[in-house]
């Protein structure tokens, strides 16, 4: 799974950049804006870019395409860009690590520790409580 999702994100980057340069020269990035992607799996990766932009995680209700975990990669962009780990519970595809890997990115990134405790992962709750220490975040 940790492979697939890598590889995703990687499509997205590249299927990202070209999203980006639409926005640059027509103004902001729309669902719309998606529509016109050739391939299926580069659409859903459009709309997870413009549920990011726009902090929007009821966007990611749009990709279909669930059972790959386009839908929850999006949720986990979302939950990040909005500082918000509620967003990480709507992760499905009974992937605990990826609901895990989706807290402790919020975690780090609001800088609060009590978020890591709701990680059911040994490992990566200790990696986020050691990351949040470091970084000197709240209990």
């Amino acid at each position: 799974m940790k492979k697939l999702l890598s590889i995703l994100l990687v499509i997205g980057f590249i299927v990202i950049s070209g999203c980006n340069k639409s926005q640059t020269t027509a103004g902001p990035l729309t669902i719309s804006d998606c529509d016109v992607k050739e391939s299926e799996i580069s659409k859903y990766i459009c709309i997870s870019e413009v549920a990011k932009l726009k902090i929007d995680e009821t966007i990611c209700n749009n990709i279909e395409h669930k059972g790959k975990g386009i839908q929850d990669n999006c949720f986990m962009q979302v939950a990040i860009a909005k500082k918000d780990e509620r967003i990480c519970q709507k992760i499905k595809n009974n992937d605990l690590e990826n609901k895990d890997q989706c807290l402790s990115a919020v975690a780090i990134q609001k800088n609060e520790k009590s978020i890591c405790n709701k990680i059911e992962i040994t490992r990566i709750k200790t990696l986020c409580i050691d990351k949040v220490t470091r970084l000197g975040g709240n209990i």
